[in-house]
């Protein structure tokens, strides 16, 4: 197992977001994983781990149970001014959106994917692994 990175959550308190909590620390070795309710709560985070390249986040899990306006400025943010460390990592969490609503996100080059509740635990290693790999090749 790598011991490389963090993990960001940002979502109200859920099942969804305690089983990606859960495979997240069970995961990988030396791993923060943050949950906060908030983007800007998630900003901070980001800018208290510094986004360099040795502390990419592995995944930034962004519910999509936030009000859809700071959602949008969220994903508009990483973007416009981290737009080679976010890109792909963000994974929308989805459990009320219908799809074309969820398309209006992913046109940001942060959205990798997204994944519906309920979050199975293999969903959740499935992502980890694939973008531990892809933040391997970058270091």
């Amino acid at each position: 197992m790598k011991s490389f990175s963090h993990i960001l959550i940002i979502s109200g308190k859920s099942q969804c977001s305690d089983v990606i909590r859960k495979v997240g620390e069970n995961r990988l070795d030396k791993t923060k994983v943050f949950r906060v309710g908030e983007p800007t709560e998630g900003l901070s985070v980001l800018n208290k781990i510094e986004l360099v390249d040795t502390e990419i986040p592995i995944c930034i899990f962004l519910s999509t149970e936030i009000e859809q306006s700071k959602i949008k400025a969220f994903l508009e943010l990483l973007d416009r001014d981290y737009p080679e460390v976010s890109r792909g990592r963000v994974v929308l969490v989805n459990s009320r959106l219908r799809l074309n609503s969820i398309m209006k996100f992913a046109v940001s080059d942060a959205v990798g994917q997204f994944i519906n509740c309920p979050v199975l635990p293999i969903e959740v290693e499935s992502l980890l692994r694939r973008n531990d790999t892809a933040v391997g090749m970058i270091a």
